[in-house]
């Protein structure tokens, strides 16, 4: 993950569980892929949450993207 992804993405131990989150607002990024998986659009998602940004959004993508990309090949390898 990008220097700049890190800082908008991360995981810390004891803080919401060590899961994956969108730092300022202790949002797990696995919750942000819940709403996608439920139907919620981009918009729909940033009005009910609008703490969270555009760019917290794609994000919050990109790392789940990057964690299933390196599970994948910690699994292949």
């Amino acid at each position: 993950m990008s220097r700049y992804a890190h800082q908008r993405v991360r995981k810390e131990a004891g803080i919401c569980g060590g899961a994956l989150r969108i730092p300022e607002e202790r949002m797990p990024v696995s919750f942000i892929l819940r709403c996608f998986a439920a139907g919620m659009s981009q918009r729909e998602v940033l009005q009910a949450y609008p703490q969270l940004s555009e760019e917290d959004l794609r994000m919050a993508l990109l790392a789940a993207a990057q964690r299933l990309e390196s599970d994948d090949e910690a699994s292949a390898g």
